[in-house]
């Protein structure tokens, strides 16, 4: 959002654009609902998602490894080997992908939306674009870890230079309070109701 722009009303900020935001306020003044004065000082209707709008632009398998046919026949062999089917309107999606070449990345075209939900949820992939998908990939809490000596050395630093009478105190002292300070051996603080 642009810093300059202050919303000097009751409704929230949708565009940068102060055209856009004006337009958007007006139309909530006469009493549109946020959606539908939000689509119309945007000027852009309502994203209807299908397979065929995820693939718009998108290329094929063939297209994807135009210049590396070696890869694609392995791709296709090891899909083939773990039971996969592979079309040639299929797509790879690298990022999808738990090792090179991973053949649950293929993507098919029909089903293809439904296709990287599951994936997604499966691999506890976070996912907010086209396809929302809240992810899950901590599913334990992060190991215990030293702090790296050049952290700790940076923040006692920063300590003595806030208040220099700490120059005085013993440097392993200093160390030890940013450790238990910032260490993460401490417990998260507990989330507050919402409401």
């Amino acid at each position: 959002m642009n810093s300059t722009m202050q919303n000097s009303t009751k409704w929230p900020v949708v565009s940068d654009n102060q055209w856009v935001q004006v337009f958007y306020e007006d139309m909530r003044e006469a009493g549109q609902s946020h959606v539908m004065a939000d689509m119309l000082a945007h000027q852009r209707a309502p994203g209807c998602e299908t397979d065929s709008t995820l693939f718009a632009g998108t290329k094929t398998l063939a297209e994807q490894f135009k210049h590396d046919p070696h890869h694609l026949d392995l791709l296709i062999k090891k899909a083939k080997a773990r039971g996969i089917s592979v079309n040639a309107t299929d797509q790879y999606e690298p990022c999808l992908a738990s090792e090179p070449l991973d053949p649950s990345a293929l993507i098919p075209h029909s089903g293809g939306r439904s296709h990287v939900k599951k994936l997604c949820e499966a691999k506890g992939i976070d996912c907010n674009g086209r396809i929302k998908v809240k992810g899950n990939r901590l599913d334990k809490e992060p190991e215990m870890c030293k702090l790296a000596p050049n952290l700790v050395e940076e923040s006692v630093n920063k300590m003595i230079q806030r208040d220099p009478g700490l120059a005085s105190k013993d440097r392993r002292e200093l160390r030890a309070k940013v450790i238990h300070e910032q260490g993460n051996h401490k417990q998260a603080a507990p989330k507050k109701p919402k409401g």
